[in-house]
């Protein structure tokens, strides 16, 4: 099958992001081999009954494969926008519908979602342990810290000019950069360190760092991209023989969502915490609060701060974290106490004056300055 054929191109143009493009050139790939078809630019002149049946043939054979409805949906989806962008018009609906799972027994029993159960920190800590590399130990700690969607690492690629310090030993990132969908993340002062170490890493391999420069890389110093990111993730769940148990095809724990149902659980429940603000942090849309609320970084941050203590992995660095915080606390109430100090005493000068003012005044002006006092007051 040729890429280069105007069917292709068509569909290609349209889709607007690098993972939904993945999904949807694989999806389309799984239904041409099926249908046997080797023609993009063939396929769309077919009869419209011939394209329909293949369609429907299709689905049925993704429901025959006890694959997730998900599963079935996003092949399905692919499948439809390549006709789209190829103004065959299909009924799109009807065929939606039959991608629903049509066993009375399905229907009737709730199914059980795969990756529903979040990384407790003790298992996190485990991750950390089972792994000397420390670039492993940085993307653990990013997605611990910032409970982001793994795409945000290669889609587009995250970059140093993307990583800013942030106070509290803390950095932003800034995700899916250049596009709609870009918010700020967050790292921990642990996530931080994390990262610097690897960074450190790096450079003392001879890597010059610019503004360019990808957070993360495979060792031919591209990029780092899905699959070369999944792998030492993989590799650290099973040496820290993590359980995660099997649900449709699937496991209750994800290997990065596993990360962000934790992020969002311990978010959602601290109360002091903004919820319009965890749905910031979290990439949600969030109704019509997502379209018309635009917190700034420092505002985002600020709730997200209030957080951090749940979010550490380490409990020494969370002692640091809670002793540091009491003596910004601490400096803060003097402060105010030597401002509340110093008023006072301005006060207290303020009225030595006008009592030396009033003894030399005559009775006139004296007058004259109660009532003033009298107004003032």
């Amino acid at each position: 099958m040729n890429q280069k054929e105007d069917a292709f191109l068509n569909f290609d143009e349209g889709i607007s992001t690098k993972h939904t493009r993945l999904a949807y050139h694989w999806a389309l790939k799984r239904f041409m081999v099926f249908a046997e078809f080797t023609s993009y630019d063939d396929t769309v002149k077919l009869p419209l009954e011939e394209i329909n049946k293949s369609i429907k043939d299709f689905i049925r054979d993704l429901k025959e494969k006890d694959l997730a409805t998900n599963t079935v949906k996003l092949n399905l989806c692919g499948v439809l926008f390549f006709f789209e962008m190829n103004d065959v018009l299909l009924n799109k609906k009807r065929l939606n519908k039959m991608a629903i799972p049509n066993d009375e027994d399905v229907k009737k029993k709730k199914e059980i979602k795969a990756g529903k159960k979040p990384y407790t920190t003790e298992e996190i800590k485990r991750l950390l342990g089972a792994t000397k590399k420390l670039r492993t130990k940085a993307l653990i700690h990013f997605f611990t810290s910032t409970g982001a969607r793994p795409a945000v690492i290669y889609d587009p690629t995250l970059r140093m000019k993307h990583l800013e310090e942030m106070p509290h030993g803390c950095k932003s990132v800034y995700l899916y950069s250049d596009s709609n969908e870009a918010y700020y993340a967050f790292l921990t002062p642990e996530a931080s360190i994390a990262l610097e170490d690897y960074h450190n890493e790096r450079k003392q391999s001879g890597e010059i760092f610019t503004k360019e420069t990808p957070l993360f890389i495979v060792k031919s110093g591209a990029p780092m991209g899905f699959q070369s990111m999944k792998h030492p993730i993989k590799m650290a769940i099973k040496l820290a023989a993590i359980e995660r148990k099997k649900i449709n095809k699937k496991t209750d724990k994800g290997q990065f969502y596993g990360f962000r149902k934790r992020f969002n659980t311990i978010l959602k429940l601290n109360n002091n915490v903004n919820d319009n603000i965890v749905e910031k942090l979290m990439s949600h849309k969030n109704g019509l609060d997502g379209v018309y609320l635009d917190p700034t970084r420092e505002q985002m941050f600020a709730e997200f701060y209030k957080a951090v203590p749940e979010l550490m992995i380490d409990q020494s660095s969370k002692k640091s974290l809670e002793i540091q915080t009491l003596k910004e606390k601490n400096e803060a109430l003097l402060e105010k106490s030597e401002k509340i100090n110093d008023l006072e005493e301005s006060v207290e000068k303020l009225k030595q004056t006008l009592v030396d003012v009033m003894a030399g005044a005559n009775q006139e002006t004296k007058n004259k300055l109660t009532k003033e006092i009298f107004n003032l007051a």
